[in-house]
């Protein structure tokens, strides 16, 4: 027999008794069955309720077969019959203050552009309306957000009904319902009326406030994340917190952060740029000095072999690129972090050497792989203990290619 469930009727039930009609072990848990109860389980965009049967936490509310399924710790001591029972009451009117929310945001923005709700999806952290309209203007967004705040400050109440054939076909629905039996509507005074299973509150004043935070284009739909009540409340606190930190820290108003910012964005894109050029001189004279000291008369080559302990690849590639600048030049620059070795291969325009081939060659006696173009290449591995022999193979491997 399935059970009496509480919540259609009354949502502010919290603590009640019931008796405990099954229990058993299930893929998730216990499974609790009971002949009465007022935990929601998941269904409708709505997550399930949370709390205690006879101290046992429910993890866990589910529908199946008609029947509502209270998932609790496997092997919990419980046994059939008589059993007090408790919501996470926090929870449940958090996902009441919600779930009506976007009722009265769903319905103004059905009133204002038709934009039907197609998709909704409530968690523990964001509410999310998908809606049959490509794009939503922020001027819309800020119009259909201040109608459902109308709707929230105005002493609107909410009914639940359980019409029969004739009654429906008189209620202004703002969609049709899903199911042929036991339909259930929600009716927002003056404002909506829906089909839904879900929990509200008794006035559509318990929402509190509805905040649209982010919209996005979602093919050929709008998705619309918004937050109700005492979510709503926290989001400002951390928001506001965070405009007062950044005030402080910048010593001046509000108001004036967005200008700030710009300002320092373009001081420091300016001193990166600086940076930049005085970086690049001291790689330019440091690619000098090598070349000065890998001339070798046999073969006509610079062939610069260097490692550098804690170096940057994206540095070693700029001052390969440099020595390589210089005709007969090639360079072969590891660095070295931690347990790996990452080596870069470059030659200059005038050789004919293929430094990809190499990289593949030398790459193996740091336990890597590696590849690249005939003029540049680059391999890593973390087997530093062969990096000597890497380096050295490279050196005859392009004198090899040269000769």
């Amino acid at each position: 027999m399935s059970a009496i469930r509480l919540y259609e009727d009354n949502a502010y039930i919290r603590d009640f008794e019931a008796q405990i009609t099954g229990i058993a072990s299930g893929d998730l848990g216990t499974e609790v069955t009971l002949d009465r109860t007022a935990f929601y389980p998941e269904s409708g965009g709505q997550p399930c309720d949370h709390g205690f049967i006879a101290d046992q936490a429910v993890l866990q509310v589910l529908e199946r077969d008609g029947e509502i399924i209270h998932i609790l710790a496997s092997n919990c001591p419980l046994t059939e019959g008589p059993a007090k029972c408790r919501l996470d009451w926090e929870r449940r009117y958090d996902l009441m203050q919600q779930h009506c929310g976007q009722h009265i945001l769903s319905a103004a923005l059905d009133k204002l552009f038709g934009a039907a709700t197609v998709g909704f999806h409530l968690t523990e952290e964001h509410t999310q309306i998908d809606l049959a309209i490509e794009e939503l203007t922020e001027a819309m967004i800020k119009e259909a957000e201040a109608l459902a705040n109308l709707a929230v400050h105005s002493p609107a109440r909410i009914r639940v009904h359980f019409p029969d054939a004739a009654a429906l076909a008189e209620m202004p629905l703002r969609k049709p319902p899903t199911v042929a039996d036991g339909i259930r509507i929600v009716e927002v005074e003056d404002f909506d009326w829906s089909p839904c299973c879900g929990t509200h509150p008794g006035c559509a004043a318990e929402v509190g406030l509805i905040k649209i935070i982010r919209v996005e284009k979602v093919k050929k739909q709008s998705r619309v994340e918004f937050l109700c009540g005492q979510r709503a409340m926290q989001d400002y606190d951390a928001k506001n917190r965070l405009l007062l930190e950044l005030s402080a820290m910048l010593s001046i108003g509000t108001d004036e952060i967005p200008a700030q910012i710009s300002r320092l964005q373009d001081t420091n894109k300016q001193a990166k740029k600086e940076l930049q050029e005085v970086r690049e001189k001291l790689l330019r004279h440091e690619a000098d000095q090598l070349l000065a000291e890998s001339a070798d008369p046999e073969t006509d080559l610079h062939i610069v072999s260097r490692v550098f302990p804690d170096r940057p690849t994206d540095e070693l590639r700029l001052l390969a690129g440099f020595i390589c600048a210089y005709p007969s030049a090639a360079a072969i620059l590891a660095g070295t972090a931690g347990d790996s070795a990452h080596i870069i291969l470059a030659r200059s325009k005038d050789l004919d050497i293929h430094m990809g081939e190499i990289c593949k060659q030398v790459a193996p006696f740091v336990a890597g792989r590696g590849g690249g173009s005939p003029q540049m290449a680059q391999c890593g591995g973390n087997d530093l203990s062969g990096l000597p022999q890497a380096l050295t193979t490279a050196t005859e491997l392009i004198v090899k290619a040269k000769l």
